[in-house]
């Protein structure tokens, strides 16, 4: 950037208020359009904006903006302009600085009259720019004042309208004002623009030069037409206004609604706007479905609807449209909520709709062989504020003429788990599409719906079982039966003299256990071991099973131990407890878990999180090698534990809000409950001096095994963002 020239000068500067400085003046050459203003001393800087133009006396002049903190405080003496490649220069002289914003219109009016419209353009840019912040209510009196002195004649209104849809429909005579889309000021007390549409239609008793003239507004809900004391636009020749005539004609709701129909046939516009004013007369939903009555081949239905508190809505259904006929698909209500939905759904197969429509006589002939992407599945995030009793949500399917039909959204139930869990047992997981709408539809929905928002519900009923004294360990088993697996673990746990202390606590499905109770009975006696049986109303997690076991415990320590787990010799569950007590700020001890061939299953992990949404990444120390590559490790610090078998103070678990419930699958939630720990200032522990025998578990269905894929997808990117925001704040504090 050059240095000023000696003839560079702002012979008038306004301070609007104290961020906000109007400069007017001359230049010999081109000032920067954009650039940062630096204060003399300290570090603050502000923004300079500049339009240039050269006068009718070939001179050249140029019109300023600064915003700025301070700025009131501050000499222009002492402000130096720094371009956008960092070249600096000083800020040209200025004449005097002034309190009245009027001076810097009636000096343009005197200098420039010429470039008023291009003024105004440059000063709602530079004044209203969102980046630098709000304007104080000084500015938008300035530019509204400045606005009203430049606009000349340009039309009248004469009749202003409310329709059924809302926003503001007026119509009238202009000179300047041309078809299409406009930006126009709406004055009041206040003034305001907004977007709108406008279109002409043929009016004799005007002179060649002038048309009638229509407009809507759709985002203007609450101004009064009878508050409205011009309307404002921008031509090719400058700026422009429209009287309001005395005693306008007004129409509101229905009447409105049927006034604009009434002028569509007249208006005359581009095929987009005369869309959008046939928009405003189109069906309105009366709260029944009236797809099925459309005389178009277009049909749809619902088939699920889940509104998931604080996240969205999500909707399933099909849609047929063969001819191709449906221009756009909206989630609505009769609150207001609207949002386009066709542009973001995904498409699933229903070749059980092409089939059920082959006879229909419309429908029939124009199905494609072979297209059966009739399905949909859609999330709509939606900040769910607050709903009125009767506000009603629908979908608007809207034909490309403005015909509409409308379906009803019924809020399913049950909450969306068994829903969901039908729909991914129908996908084919490793279709990249099929990633694709977990992630972006059906994740949001599971993780702020599916996922538990509390912990498990109490027992639905208990049974106690042998003689115990005052336990020192609680022992949680999930299982989800109360035989097979259940009767080998507690067979392994039998004969060791630390169950004599022990509390055993088996987490059971209620269902099927009536006819099992007895033998139960029987075997807990012939093993000596006392607890009692937690059936729970239904079937749970493993994760989730361990949590209810662990606040239904009365020892102050609990050992959570799956079923696939088996000891290997006795007393250790009490080496697991020295270990536990002698380490300092230990919070949870894993002992090594080995496969049967005796290579490693679990020896310590270390959480990684990475900088994609991939979740949490767990580096498995030795998992695979075999077990004599542990002989001289020694107990440490690891990053995370396994619920498989870690044994825990129940009150710490407890602290730490146990295992996570904003995660809906099981993949994460240990590594979640060991960073919580170590957020908490303790330690997870490894002893590869104690080891048991980790069988693998029972493959599981397709349906489940899909499950627990879907899961993970849903849960990983979530999970990572959790953890990486926990390090940035952790950061931060430090």
């Amino acid at each position: 950037m050059n240095a000023s020239s000696p003839g560079d000068r702002f012979d008038l500067a306004v301070l609007l208020d104290e961020q906000t400085l109007v400069l007017l003046g001359r230049c010999a050459a081109a000032l920067p359009a954009r650039a940062r203003v630096r204060f003399a001393e300290g570090t603050s800087e502000g923004a300079f904006r500049a339009l240039s133009w050269v006068g009718e006396d070939g001179a050249g002049a140029a019109l300023a903006v600064i915003r700025a903190d301070g700025l009131a405080l501050v000499r222009p003496a002492d402000l130096t302009l720094v371009d956008e490649e960092g070249a600096a220069r000083p800020l040209p002289a200025v004449g005097r600085v002034e309190l009245g914003p009027s001076t810097v219109l009636r000096t343009l009016v005197a200098t420039a009259p010429g470039a008023l419209a291009a003024a105004f353009d440059f000063l709602l840019g530079a004044l209203l720019d969102a980046e630098l912040g709000a304007p104080s209510a000084r500015t938008r009196r300035f530019l509204h004042a400045f606005l009203r002195e430049i606009s000349e004649q340009g039309g009248f209104v004469e009749i202003f309208g409310r329709p059924e849809c809302g926003g503001l429909f007026v119509q009238g005579w202009s000179i300047h004002l041309a078809a299409g889309a406009a930006e126009l000021w709406i004055e009041t007390d206040d003034m305001d623009r907004f977007p709108g549409v406008i279109g002409h239609f043929a009016r004799p008793d005007l002179l060649d030069q002038a048309h009638g003239m229509v407009g809507f507004m759709l985002s203007v809900r609450d101004i009064d037409p009878a508050a409205v004391k011009r309307i404002y636009f921008r031509s090719t020749t400058g700026y422009h206004h429209l009287t309001i005539v005395d005693h306008p004609t007004r129409f509101e709701g229905a009447d409105a609604t049927r006034h604009v129909a009434e002028m569509l046939p007249r208006i005359e516009a581009p095929v987009d706007i005369r869309r959008s004013f046939k928009r405003i007369c189109r069906p309105r939903f009366e709260g029944q479905e009236t797809v099925s009555t459309l005389h178009r081949p277009v049909r749809a239905a619902l088939d699920c609807a889940i509104r998931a508190e604080g996240a969205g809505i999500f909707v399933t259904g099909w849609m047929l449209d063969p001819a191709r006929q449906v221009s756009r698909v909206l989630l609505k209500s009769t609150g207001g909520v609207y949002e386009r939905i066709d542009t973001i759904w995904s498409r699933l197969p229903r070749p059980d709709v092409s089939h059920g429509f082959e006879a229909d006589s419309m429908i029939g002939p124009k199905l494609r062989v072979g297209d059966h992407g009739h399905g949909f599945v859609v999330f709509v995030p939606q900040e769910m504020r607050g709903t009125r009793d009767d506000e009603r949500f629908y979908v608007e399917i809207v034909i490309e003429d403005e015909e509409a039909g409308f379906l009803p959204l019924a809020w399913t139930q049950p909450a969306a788990t068994t829903v969901i869990r039908d729909m991914i047992a129908g996908l084919e997981l490793d279709d990249p599409a099929a990633e694709t709408m977990i992630v972006r539809h059906l994740a949001p929905v599971m993780a702020g719906g599916a996922a538990s928002p509390a912990a498990a519900d109490p027992p639905a009923a208990t049974v106690e079982f042998g003689a115990l004294r005052e336990a020192r360990v609680s022992i949680v088993l999930p299982a989800p039966s109360l035989g097979g697996d259940l009767e080998v673990s507690l067979a392994r746990l039998a004969g060791d003299p630390d169950m004599a202390r022990a509390e055993i606590l088996v987490v059971a499905p209620q269902a099927g256990a009536e006819r099992a109770i007895g033998r139960f009975r029987r075997m807990v006696e012939f093993f000596r071991l006392g607890g009692r049986l937690l059936l729970t109303a239904e079937a749970l997690g493993r994760h989730e099973a361990l949590d209810l076991g662990a606040r239904q415990a009365v020892a102050e320590h609990v050992l959570f131990l799956g079923l696939n787990v088996l000891p290997k010799e006795a007393g250790w569950i009490r080496r697991l407890g020295r270990e536990l007590a002698s380490a300092d700020r230990a919070a949870a001890v894993s002992p090594t878990l080995i496969y049967e061939d005796l290579s490693i299953r679990y020896a310590g992990r270390e959480p990684v999180i990475g900088d994609r949404d991939d979740g949490l990444q767990s580096a498995a120390r030795f998992q695979g090698y075999s077990r004599h590559w542990l002989e001289r490790q020694g107990t440490s610090a690891v990053g995370g534990i396994t619920s498989e078998c870690c044994l825990m103070p129940r009150r710490l678990f407890l602290n730490v809000g146990g295992f996570g419930r904003d995660l809906v699958g099981p993949a994460f939630k240990d590594d979640d409950l060991s960073l919580r720990l170590r957020a908490a200032g303790a330690q997870c522990l490894w002893v590869p001096g104690v080891e048991l025998y980790a069988l693998d578990d029972e493959p599981a269905d397709l349906a489940n095994d899909k499950w627990t894929r879907a899961c993970r997808l849903v849960d990983q990117g979530r999970f990572g963002r959790k953890w990486r925001q926990a390090n940035v704040e952790e950061g931060a504090r430090q």
